[in-house]
């Protein structure tokens, strides 16, 4: 696990953390705190595009940034969200046997919604929100 420690000075340390022979077992982690939540945005975009302009500089194969970022859309597409496995386990059932698509032909037909990994950088990014106090979930009944 490598930290940057929020400070974008310390992006040119993404070198020994993220290069061509990390990058397939690469997850990233982007943290943000709600003691400022009003620049929340701006600080995961600020990350967001540190981290693309990274994995545009490396010497990358097209070939294998073209493999990493179908692997993330497929992950996006097969995404079940917790509670729904078994609407999830019928529809798979149902198009198995109504058709005998290669995996291929089915990966083409399917597509992500718009603006669903537009700028993919092949990786998968979690975020991740801290100092969440407890005076927050009070705001949260409110609602």
């Amino acid at each position: 696990m490598w930290v940057l420690d929020g400070a974008p000075s310390h992006s040119n340390l993404l070198r020994f953390a993220l290069n061509e022979d990390t990058i397939r077992d690469t997850t990233v982690l982007l943290t943000a705190s709600m003691t400022t939540p009003w620049s929340i945005i701006d600080q995961l975009q600020a990350w967001a595009r540190i981290l693309h302009d990274h994995i545009d500089g490396l010497n990358l194969q097209p070939d294998s940034i073209k493999e990493l970022r179908a692997r993330t859309a497929r992950r996006w597409l097969e995404y079940v969200e917790p509670g729904d496995e078994m609407d999830a386990i019928k529809q798979s059932s149902s198009t198995s046997t109504t058709s005998a698509r290669s995996s291929r032909n089915l990966e083409e037909e399917l597509t992500l919604p718009h603006n669903t990994l537009f700028r993919n950088t092949g990786l998968d990014i979690i975020v991740v929100i801290t100092k969440v106090g407890r005076d927050l979930t009070r705001f949260d009944k409110l609602l």
